[in-house]
């Protein structure tokens, strides 16, 4: 493409950076949480039909949790569909753009500057939950396309499809089902928020719940028992040590392990020792080490609970 050409595609995303803002106004203003996608998932479908694609909505099966690569699902997928929209520009080779709708939970929305999904503009940027990780992304592919469609319409010179995922944030079933209906390209790019620089790989993750139980009792009397709460504070520190020792050791450049302590859930009285916690972790495992780094947790945690009390059991595998 000529430099001449390049000039003027830049000037029609110019032209339609306004068209593009507003999309993602309205896309950032849809609490699309786990299991709350559908709202954001319409606002996509719609913009897609504006530019001509043919839009499907795909329904994620119920039997999703089942498939060897899925992970544990977080609720019914009734109503939760994948869009799926297909553009053809020939008989050339075909690009698949896969993106995630869903966002994880505001928070707290008292520590917000403003409402988490009231999409508010300040010196040029749009601020909201979701307006980074990963709306803008649909924002910026969806207005090159526009403009290269405009300006260069024969650029295209092959068939795009574009993947609007749900549940990335926890599971990846939604990628998942759409790759088993045959939703595939011979390249794929995710336009996440990277900095502008391009990255080749990723590492794996891991989910578990650790849950830990002890003896319920009086707050006066919680001395003679032990408090699951605290034993899982003791967790959290040995697990901070396990992330160190799976750390240790590998080659400069490659994905380190990162274990996040998430959650944490217990009592339902605070003038009374809780019978039970659980902790809820998650894991940047290093590429392909998932089996290794979960049979080195499942190992780990029962040597860190050394108090006959706590009795953890083995973590459950979330995916």
């Amino acid at each position: 493409m000529s430099h001449v050409a390049a000039e003027v595609i830049d000037a029609e995303i110019e032209s339609l950076a306004e068209g593009a803002f507003a999309f993602l106004e309205r896309l950032v203003a849809e609490q699309s949480v786990v299991g709350e996608e559908a709202g954001a998932q319409a606002v996509v479908a719609a913009e897609l039909e504006r530019l001509g694609f043919a839009v499907d909505l795909l329904e994620v099966p119920e039997s999703i949790g089942s498939d060897p690569l899925a992970g544990v699902p977080q609720g019914s997928y009734a109503g939760r569909p994948v869009v799926v929209g297909r553009l053809s520009g020939g008989d050339g080779p075909t690009l698949l753009v896969n993106g995630h709708v869903d966002v994880v939970p505001a928070g707290w929305p008292g520590l917000w500057s403003s409402p988490p999904f009231a999409p508010a503009r300040r010196d040029g940027w749009l601020h909201g939950r979701g307006a980074g990780d990963m709306k803008c992304g649909f924002a910026m592919v969806l207005l090159a396309v526009e403009a290269l469609r405009r300006v260069a319409p024969e650029a295209l010179g092959g068939s795009l499809v574009f993947v609007s995922a749900i549940e990335e944030e926890c599971t990846g079933n939604g990628t998942l089902a759409s790759i088993r209906a045959g939703v595939t390209g011979d390249a794929v790019l995710l336009p996440e928020p990277t900095g502008l620089d391009l990255l080749l790989g990723g590492a794996g993750v891991l989910w578990c719940d650790i849950t830990v139980w002890g003896r319920a009792g009086h707050a006066h009397e919680a001395e003679a028992g032990a408090n699951p709460i605290l034993a899982c504070l003791a967790l959290a520190t040995a697990l901070r040590v396990l992330e160190d020792d799976l750390n240790h050791g590998r080659p400069a450049g490659e994905a380190r392990c990162v274990v996040n302590v998430g959650t944490i859930e217990g009592g339902d009285w605070r003038s009374s020792a809780p019978v039970g916690a659980r902790l809820g972790v998650a894991g940047d495992v290093g590429g392909d080490h998932g089996h290794a780094v979960r049979r080195q947790v499942a190992h780990h945690v029962p040597r860190s609970a050394r108090q006959p009390a706590r009795r953890p059991v083995p973590p459950a595998d979330r995916g």
